[in-house]
């Protein structure tokens, strides 16, 4: 049986021939302007739905990276930031990396903000803690900085059930600020039996290609992990936002 081959849309050809330009040709150095939308339409004679796919491939390689209002540029080569998850000594055994701590130890961060407060969940949020939708929850939005760009956008969810009113509900205030999930729970008298990890890898959506650089559709990587109690109840998710083509998630088992 012959191998089945695709016939390429115009926009991939495209795509392909402005790869070839920058890869091969050297026609444009990293870090360098590449030719505007208007003069990629008139080159190739197409329309600008066609060279915005072309554009968005390239993007999603990574090969090239999108300035707001600046236009596209040769993405200049970055040693990827290594963001260990769970780490494993000989002695402990498994340990999760802190949040902060992952930033901290992939580079030294510049700044962190954190906003905390008590939300109504819908319907992804209460899939994820296995609740009503519309049950309240205390959300924690984090955004992490270094060399004064983000590099890592987080959104904490806990059931209101289980922490609300008490001294651990906003995790960067009060006795235990700063501490982990596990000490936080435990506080509550919650016990952690499972920890789980799941990555997607994706395209950005408009608002995280804004604040992460790169525009929409730069590819990043999407990490949710839920610490459920010892009856199988989830009572923290966390879920991370960082650059597929920035960084690499490091866990040592």
């Amino acid at each position: 049986m012959p191998i089945e081959r695709s016939s390429s849309p115009r926009y991939v050809e495209i795509a392909a021939d402005l790869r070839r330009r920058i890869v091969d040709l050297k026609e444009w150095a990293p870090g360098e302007r590449i030719a505007s939308h208007k003069e990629l339409c008139q080159h190739y004679t197409a329309s600008d739905s066609v060279i915005h796919a072309a554009r968005r491939l390239l993007l999603g390689e990574g090969l090239i990276e999108s300035h707001p209002g600046a236009g596209s540029y040769v993405r200049r080569n970055r040693p990827l930031r290594r963001i260990s998850r769970i780490d494993r000594t000989a002695d402990a055994g498994p340990e999760m990396v802190l949040l902060r701590d992952q930033e901290q130890n992939a580079g030294r961060i510049g700044n962190w903000a954190v906003r905390s407060q008590p939300v109504v969940s819908n319907q992804v949020i209460a899939s994820l803690l296995r609740i009503e939708s519309g049950e309240r929850v205390v959300e924690s939005v984090y955004q992490y900085r270094a060399g004064g760009a983000l590099v890592r956008l987080t959104t904490c969810w806990e059931p209101y059930t289980v922490v609300g009113d008490t001294a651990v509900m906003l995790p960067e205030s009060g006795p235990l600020a700063g501490r982990g999930v596990v000490e936080r729970m435990a506080e509550l008298g919650v016990v952690i039996g499972t920890v789980q990890d799941e990555v997607t890898a994706r395209a950005a959506s408009p608002e995280e290609g804004e604040l992460l650089g790169g525009g929409t559709g730069v590819p990043v990587l999407e990490v949710t992990r839920t610490y459920s109690d010892d009856s199988s109840r989830p009572v923290h998710v966390e879920r991370s936002i960082v650059r597929g083509d920035r960084a690499t998630l490091l866990y040592r088992t």
